[in-house]
């Protein structure tokens, strides 16, 4: 009888049998090179059972299936009461920049009568600070805290947001008499646009630190999601405060919201602590930090780097901080014989 000899996962579970032929278990058989291999069937239901029956050598001992509540469970477990703070004010201050941002260009053309050539680039000024300066911001926030950076944030936004419905206000009329309209805007527009750049590292940097690992992805699912959210529902909120209300009105509810994100983050807000991270390091980081830079970023403090034989080596620095510091020995030209 001719037939081919199987290969399996496990000591032939696939079984490929020529069409018209049958094996019968457990008898081995070589099949002769003149066979023609044509079309095969395969013993599907050994083929499933061997696959969910047997794993690799290096695959965890449990697979643990999870059902919905004990899913529920883990995540109510892995994160900090920072985490959702932190990104229910982001959602409200996603709120407020999307909506004075939907009545920005309306108000800046047709309240303050600016032109269209100088809407358009006091909208693009706006747009690339407020896009540009988070580079910075996550630095500040490494520096000074996520909480201490939120605070003032939040209030940056606030007095940013009110100066700008403010714009077209008699009170304001010294200002606008004294100065070009177009540098008086531009000006005020770069208040608010500092709110942004410490928001956005902030609510980021808290969602890894006060999220455990299991639960991570999770995190920065729910903190996209309530962003879209808030981009969704500015602009709605702008439509009916400006029919109700005024367009100058937008921005000084934009800047109610922020200011009451501000007064949540005072009260609720309490600083997530890395993992790894000790009181004295979160101490001690601003000093190192301080001794790199004044010493063009070379480490002074491994007597290793201080000997006769050695060049002082230079500190790695990790995300804006000096998380730790590894020098390497340089041979001097003296010690390695060349010179």
């Amino acid at each position: 009888m001719n037939c081919l000899p199987l290969k399996s996962i496990q000591k032939a579970t696939l079984r490929l049998v020529p069409v018209g032929h049958s094996v019968k278990a457990g008898l081995p058989c070589e099949p002769k090179k003149s066979v023609y291999l044509g079309r095969f069937r395969y013993n599907r239901a050994g083929f499933l059972r061997a696959v969910s029956a047997r794993r690799p050598r290096d695959a965890p001992c449990e697979v643990r299936r999870l059902s919905g509540m004990n899913r529920l469970r883990e995540i109510r477990a892995g994160f900090e009461p920072a985490f959702w703070i932190a990104n229910v004010t982001e959602l409200f201050e996603r709120l407020s920049y999307y909506g004075q941002s939907a009545v920005l260009a309306i108000f800046l053309h047709e309240s303050l009568r600016l032109s269209a050539q100088q809407t358009g680039s006091l909208m693009g000024a706006f747009g690339f600070a407020v896009w540009f300066l988070p580079v910075l911001g996550g630095s500040l926030a490494d520096r000074f805290g996520f909480r201490n950076s939120l605070l003032f944030a939040y209030l940056i936004l606030t007095l940013g947001y009110f100066l700008m419905g403010s714009l077209a206000s008699a009170w304001m009329a010294p200002l606008r008499d004294r100065l070009p309209l177009y540098w008086l805007v531009f000006a005020v527009l770069m208040v608010p646009a500092l709110g942004p750049s410490l928001v956005k590292p902030t609510v980021a940097g808290t969602t890894a630190r006060a999220s455990s690992e299991v639960v991570r992805s999770i995190g920065y699912s729910i903190y996209y999601t309530l962003v879209n959210v808030g981009g969704m529902l500015g602009p709605i909120v702008a439509y009916f405060v400006r029919n109700s209300l005024g367009i100058e009105n937008v921005f000084r509810v934009s800047a109610v919201f922020v200011f009451a994100m501000f007064w949540v983050t005072l009260l609720f807000y309490r600083e997530p602590s890395r993992p790894d991270e000790t009181p004295a390091a979160r101490m001690m980081a601003p000093i190192l930090w301080s001794v790199a830079i004044g010493s063009n970023l070379r480490c002074h403090c491994d007597p290793r780097a201080l000997a006769p034989g050695a060049k002082r080596s230079r500190m790695k620095v990790r995300s804006g901080c000096c998380d730790w510091i590894e020098p390497q020995v340089v041979p001097s030209p003296r010690s390695r014989g060349e010179g």
